[in-house]
């Protein structure tokens, strides 16, 4: 759930109809005003307080088609490991959230706690339909919940019709 309102925020910010030679360009630019450690062709960082003239040398000489590619390469899989640490961190959260329902009883009743994950899970477990929103699956889960009739074992029908339990003995405590 979390991974895919993520990616709806994505689409919806989009890339600002930047082309990829735009963003490329946007890039440079910001390398040569200092605002980018690295330079978005190679990767190249230059120490502290380089001038703007060279930064703008070093794009003027930046063309070594190798360390371009490595250097996307690099950049493709650090955005790779960022995006399975965020798809561990959903997975962890979602196991979280799962526990404190279960942790609070795992009543149909706080079933809004759980994400639409996992109040689908929750209907396939029950051999409800899990299409539909998850308002709609929580309805379902509500009338299958009201329908079910709690079974006991007797004991406690007994305990208070009869008397049982212990109390009322005036015993002295020491």
């Amino acid at each position: 759930e979390a991974a895919a309102a993520r990616v709806a925020r994505a689409a919806r910010k989009g890339t600002g109809g930047a082309s990829e030679a735009e963003r490329r360009a946007q890039g440079e630019k910001l390398f040569v005003a200092g605002l980018l450690d690295a330079c978005p062709r190679c990767g190249f960082e230059p120490p502290p307080g380089v001038s703007r003239e060279e930064l703008a040398e070093h794009l003027g000489c930046c063309t070594d088609k190798k360390a371009h590619a490595a250097h996307a390469a690099a950049v493709a899989a650090a955005g790779e490991r960022r995006a399975k640490k965020a798809e561990a961190r959903d997975a962890q959260a979602e196991a979280q959230n799962l526990a404190v329902w279960q942790f609070l009883g795992g009543d149909d009743s706080q079933a809004w706690l759980l994400t639409d994950t996992q109040v689908k899970k929750q209907c396939e477990e029950r051999g409800l339909a899990t299409d539909g929103t998850k308002e709609e699956m929580l309805a379902r889960m509500a009338s299958h919940a009201s329908g079910r009739k709690m079974l006991t074992d007797g004991e406690a029908g007994r305990a208070a019709a009869g008397g049982g339990g212990g109390g009322g003995g005036g015993g002295k405590i020491s």
